[in-house]
């Protein structure tokens, strides 16, 4: 809590925590009220420019920026301030991130604020966003102890974002046997993210269980997964294609 003067504060932080991780409109917009409310609070300067950096981030990633260009200008003044005036793993974090993803968009560059991102600390986040940019980059090997590191910190994976990650790590990798045994009878979860139900499939159709193989596919349309997310999971051309080559015999993936 060294950074925040009042247990408000602090309590605000972790509000807008909780609201940023839904990922949703309604979680984006109760985010830009925890910030107003953070502001008028006279809270840190670096707690208001790391918070709102990631509000803008979601903003973008979710279609609601209304500026986009004013918005990655504000993300490269606002990452650089973080790292400037306070510089701890959460700030070289925000940065590796923005810098991927809007700036250079230079593996070599944004990887080279991952160190710092994880010195002391294993926050979850960190971790996970580690982790994306080491897979989004194409070094699995390196990307794989990132997440599993995070999913060791924080079990319950909301979402199945780090999960996801590293069933398209391993799948990259043509290591099947470690996505089963990874899941195991976990993989029944009625919320399991329909991309991962997928990708289980067509391990099943490989293995000669095309009824299970069947079972999944339709489990996984029911929960969202179609064609279009197949390359933005795998990061991958030649996985993609075969992964879309396996679902294919199974049914539409539209």
């Amino acid at each position: 809590m060294s950074q925040f003067e009042t247990f408000e504060q602090y309590l605000l932080f972790l509000n807008y925590e909780t609201e940023w991780s839904k990922y949703t409109k309604e979680g984006y917009e109760n985010t830009l009220e925890i910030l107003e409310k953070l502001k008028s609070l006279n809270t840190n300067k670096n707690v208001i420019d790391y918070v709102e950096a990631w509000i803008i981030h979601e903003g973008l990633f979710l279609g609601l920026s209304k500026e986009k260009d004013e918005d990655i200008k504000k993300l490269e003044d606002l990452t650089n301030s973080v790292v400037q005036n306070r510089g701890n793993e959460r700030d070289y974090s925000v940065r590796a991130l923005v810098e991927f993803t809007y700036l250079s968009k230079d593996c070599s560059v944004a990887k080279s604020y991952i160190p710092k991102s994880i010195d002391n600390s294993n926050i979850r986040h960190n971790l996970i966003t580690a982790g994306y940019i080491y897979h989004a980059c194409g070094d699995y090997d390196k990307s794989i102890p990132y997440l599993h590191e995070a999913l060791r910190s924080a079990p319950v994976d909301k979402g199945y974002v780090a999960s996801s990650m590293l069933v398209a790590d391993l799948y990259n990798l043509g290591k099947t046997e470690e996505i089963k045994e990874f899941f195991g009878d976990k993989i029944n979860n009625e919320n399991m993210m329909g991309m991962i139900l997928w990708v289980y499939a067509s391990i099943e159709l490989e293995n000669g269980n095309t009824e299970k193989a069947k079972e999944l596919f339709q489990r996984g349309k029911n929960n969202g997964a179609r064609a279009k997310w197949i390359f933005g999971m795998l990061r991958n051309k030649e996985a993609a294609a075969k992964l879309t080559k396996s679902l294919e015999s199974l049914g539409s993936l539209d």
